[in-house]
């Protein structure tokens, strides 16, 4: 999309989300206007202890699964009996058509120079500078440069991202400083390069940038695919509704 800023406020009002006009930052550069959106930031390593904690009794790390056969009544999973299969691999388990999988390449960015805010530019091909859990490191990410490369399967996209080579890396790190620097030219004076995170997004096939949450059911087995954290919360509940109407 292409809208001007007062538009762009007028949508977010519309949908009853509290937001704030924020007087831009000094140190970006052509930015029409700015959001406040008092987004906070997710504690991952409070999740993993908190779900560790709730799961503890039947939790299984690190086991490959690598046969599932799914009855009317239950499904079995190297052989062992269960009612339901919540698969939440996002098409790492159970192929789909509808999906296909991307390298994505984050830059981790070391604070060099004080610096406490996160940024979002939207309505473009533009980027994202964030916080992570260490205080000292914001994540970089660029819409035109961060997806590497896309593949059909997970096993072809795995085998895609053990190809990337260090000097191809090194092109794309420098691709993504350049973009940002278009809007925040002195970005090298707060952070400097420390090191990548490259992960693996499952997307919807189509044109538009589909973060809906999708929960499908085939005999005992229940899907997930998802584009945002907070729809574990959707997810949540429509399973929940799947399994007590069945039961």
């Amino acid at each position: 999309s292409l809208m001007d800023y007062k538009t762009y406020c007028g949508i977010m009002a519309s949908t009853g989300i509290p937001y704030f006009s924020y007087e831009t930052p000094s140190f970006l550069n052509n930015i029409e206007g700015s959001i406040n959106t008092n987004e906070m930031l997710i504690s991952v390593s409070k999740a993993i202890i908190y779900f560790e904690n709730i799961l503890q009794e039947c939790l299984k790390l690190n086991h490959e699964v690598k046969n599932i056969k799914s009855n009317v009544d239950h499904v079995l999973v190297d052989g062992v009996k269960y009612d339901y299969l919540i698969d939440c691999t996002w098409g790492h388990l159970k192929p789909n058509d509808e999906t296909f999988f991307e390298a994505s390449l984050l830059l981790k960015m070391k604070k060099i120079n004080d610096f406490d805010t996160a940024i979002t530019l939207v309505d473009g091909d533009l980027w994202s500078l964030y916080p992570t859990e260490n205080s000292d490191i914001y994540t970089l990410s660029s819409v035109l440069y961060t997806p590497l490369t896309t593949k059909e399967s997970s096993k072809e996209i795995k085998k895609e991202i053990g190809k990337l080579t260090d000097e191809y890396l090194t092109k794309v790190k420098i691709q993504i400083i350049e973009h940002a620097q278009q809007f925040f030219p002195n970005i090298l004076d707060y952070f400097e390069f420390s090191d990548y995170q490259i992960s693996i997004k499952t997307k919807l096939k189509g044109f538009s940038s589909d973060r809906s949450c999708y929960v499908n059911k085939t005999e005992r087995i229940i899907s997930i695919q998802s584009g945002k954290i907070d729809n574990i919360f959707y997810a949540s509940n429509y399973i929940m509704k799947i399994i007590s109407n069945e039961n």
